[in-house]
């Protein structure tokens, strides 16, 4: 668990006690710039990750594109609508 509240607090305390004796500047520094620095950002949340199943009719795409030596795996994925040219190896060498 992170300690960013507990070390929030514990400068807001140096700042005022810094303030109290004649330290304006200090504290103003703490309190304007150091303490704004110790906020967390909200956690974003992410898409779930779609997966494009291979099928049978792909697969054969891309063994005919593959025959094709000019092309390579990136524009053989774009041609038949997979995310990567490693689905593309993935294909070739008989994984999927």
């Amino acid at each position: 668990m992170s300690k960013l509240p507990e070390a929030r607090t514990k400068l807001i305390i140096i700042a005022k006690a810094l303030a109290i004796t004649g330290l304006h500047d200090i504290a103003n520094e703490i309190t304007d710039e150091v303490i704004p620095l110790l906020v967390r950002k909200e956690p974003f949340r992410r898409a779930r990750a779609v997966r494009i199943s291979v099928t049978p009719e792909m697969r054969r795409n891309v063994i005919d594109l593959a025959g094709n030596e000019t092309l390579t795996m990136e524009q053989i994925a774009a041609k038949v609508g997979l995310k990567s040219a490693a689905r593309v190896s993935e294909i070739l060498n008989g994984q999927r």
